[in-house]
């Protein structure tokens, strides 16, 4: 009773979208709850198939505000058969039952809302992750996946946003089951001129989750040259996103403190480099776990191209972090212009 009259029925009700940070208060609750009973694993199992699983998926499934259903599907996706025990550092292991549902749900053949589909994601990245730390995978997951990320771009404008966060989180989710026969899906979206280039980096990154140990027939070189054209399209984007910001704003090109002395007295850095600086940072790091992982595939230990690939993105890192405190684009371009330039020839 407590279960459906302070959690399942306010999670339906308007007030609860009114005040949407309840929800994560009630997931807590329902998670600590279930933590406090893992050593009755009779008690733990009735609570959770027959009182929060089963209200859950109604919750998930039937004609509710599209934030109840969401919601109460981040829920089902925190359900445990074996809950975690921090001071014996044991990970908790996914409910399997309940991720058999989520995988009915993120299905796009089952037309469930996109909202439901996301959410159903997200909780299946979480099993994802915690099945490979214990030693585990779950193929059923991978068929549902490959085709959201497949899936071509929606005619209608309006649903381009959600069509590639879907991808990105399918893709997040099958770098994270880490089989190795994910590179080529995977690797379609890298060299993609097609997706935004946040979806073509968290591709790199995925890239570099896989286990390459037992790699059969991996076209390593491909791979390799996708992940060098996500690392120079980050570099060409940023840097003429400076440019534009430096011509709007000639001011700011060179801006000078004259309020102190010493370390007070310095040259502030324009802050559309520092942006751009910051954001490169971030794509290079995803490019080099994808050129990592590559590396420890036999394939990739034997590649010139990937020693070469690797070399400028190193390069390329360096010069971001050489002077941070740069100040105009110039400078941006002198650090990273040369060694760019060499990546673009060698993926030619």
């Amino acid at each position: 009773n407590f279960y459906v009259r302070c959690i399942f029925a306010p999670m339906t009700q308007p007030s609860a979208q009114q005040s949407p940070e309840d929800y994560p208060k009630w997931r807590a609750t329902v998670v600590k709850d279930l933590e406090s009973i893992r050593n009755r694993p009779e008690v733990h199992r009735f609570i959770r198939d027959e009182l929060v699983g089963k209200y859950l998926r109604q919750l998930a499934t039937k004609n509710y505000h599209p934030a109840c259903r969401y919601n109460a599907t981040l829920m089902l996706g925190v359900l445990n058969d074996v809950e975690a025990r921090v001071n014996n550092r044991v990970y908790p292991l996914p409910h399997a039952e309940t991720r058999a549902f989520l995988i009915k749900l993120m299905d796009p053949r089952n037309k469930q809302p996109e909202v439901v589909q996301l959410a159903a994601l997200i909780s299946l990245n979480r099993h994802a992750g915690l099945l490979r730390a214990d030693g585990q995978t779950d193929n059923k997951m991978i068929p549902p996946l490959v085709k959201i990320i497949k899936a071509p771009l929606p005619e209608n404008s309006l649903e381009h946003d959600t069509h590639y966060w879907k991808k990105k989180l399918a893709i997040d989710t099958l770098g994270d089951i880490g089989l190795s026969g994910a590179a080529t899906t995977i690797g379609g979206v890298v060299s993609s001129q097609e997706a935004p280039l946040w979806v073509r980096c968290a591709a790199a990154d995925s890239i570099g989750k896989l286990d390459y140990s037992s790699a059969q027939n991996l076209n390593s070189d491909e791979l390799v040259k996708g992940l060098g054209q996500v690392a120079l399209a980050a570099c060409l984007e940023e840097i003429e996103r400076v440019k534009k910001y430096d011509a709007e704003n000639p001011q700011e090109e060179n801006r000078v403190n004259l309020g102190g002395f010493g370390e007070n007295n310095k040259v502030e850095a324009n802050p559309a480099v520092t942006e751009a600086r910051r954001t490169l940072k971030h794509y290079l790091a995803c490019v080099s776990k994808g050129l990592s992982g590559l590396e420890s595939s036999s394939a990739g230990q034997s590649s010139t191209l990937l020693a070469t690939v690797k070399t400028q993105v190193g390069a390329i890192e360096q010069g971001l972090d050489d002077n941070p405190e740069q100040t105009t684009p110039q400078e941006l371009l002198e650090k990273i212009g040369p060694p760019a330039l060499e990546l673009e020839q060698a993926i030619q």
